[in-house]
């Protein structure tokens, strides 16, 4: 069996053109071996014992690559997720997809999706058939066209990306948005697989790309205020699903904040 490493190396090929930064981190958790096991991190991130599989979109090509970029943030992202299960001891296979070509055997593995339905269009295929078994929870809604512009929603909250402003301001004054303070709406959701409940499915996806960087980010470093939101009473376990609706504050380069504004539990 092909262990989480050498499918990660693999994975790493696919990237390694574009993102040289995401590559050192990525060997250094490898290297370094953050490899003991995470009790709340195993608790959260309780797949079932099939493949994994990383799903992402894949950017555009450019004249001088092979294959097509992908951004900074969902690699970053991917960096993350990959550390997060280092640390639960996860020893099977890890395969990645591109979200324009999953099957349907596909469909029925342990799949970890990356970025929103506006760059990801299987994340809106698996909200929707969430939605569909009557277990919706929360969910991207597009507020405008032109510019495009889309909003988290769950039961209470109604969260539209303050990035948006953010950025334009930062370049009409004349700055690099890339350093200026820039906040943005993401969410966790880990469901019961529904075309094959002895799985898992969890999406880490943003408004935008830093939101799905500081849903990852989150989830690796801060698993344990994730775990004590959980609930653990009635119907619902530690180990349970749930969607986790986060904030995200990024600046110069970096992730300086993510809050959680609300966890609903859902088994």
């Amino acid at each position: 069996m092909e262990t989480l490493t050498s499918n990660w190396l693999s994975l790493l090929i696919g990237f390694v053109l574009g993102i040289p930064a995401s590559v050192i981190g990525t060997y250094l958790y490898l290297t370094i071996g953050e490899r003991r096991g995470n009790r709340h991190l195993r608790s959260l991130l309780n797949l079932g014992s099939d493949d994994v599989l990383f799903v992402f979109t894949q950017g555009v090509f450019v004249a001088e690559s092979i294959l097509p970029r992908t951004s900074t943030e969902a690699f970053i992202a991917v960096n993350n997720i990959v550390g997060a299960l280092i640390q639960t001891g996860w020893k099977g296979p890890v395969r990645i997809r591109d979200s324009q070509h999953i099957n349907g055997a596909d469909k029925g593995k342990n799949l970890i999706i990356f970025s929103g339905p506006k760059k990801n269009a299987f994340t809106g295929e698996v909200l929707q058939r969430i939605k569909d078994q009557g277990r919706h929870v929360l969910e991207f809604k597009k507020i405008s066209e032109t510019p495009e512009r889309w909003q988290i929603c769950s039961d209470i909250f109604q969260c539209p990306s303050p990035s948006y402003e953010q950025e334009q301001n930062a370049r009409q004054q004349g700055k690099e948005a890339v350093t200026e303070t820039l906040e943005d709406v993401s969410m966790i959701f880990k469901i019961t697989n529904p075309w094959n409940g002895s799985n898992k499915i969890m999406i880490i996806a943003g408004i935008r790309g830093i939101g799905t960087w500081g849903a990852a980010d989150f989830l690796r470093k801060r698993a344990d205020e994730l775990y004590r939101q959980k609930s653990g009473t009635g119907p619902f376990k530690k180990n349970g699903d749930f969607a986790a609706l986060l904030k995200v504050t990024y600046e110069n380069y970096n992730i300086i904040q993510v809050d959680l504004r609300q966890l609903i539990d859902i088994t």
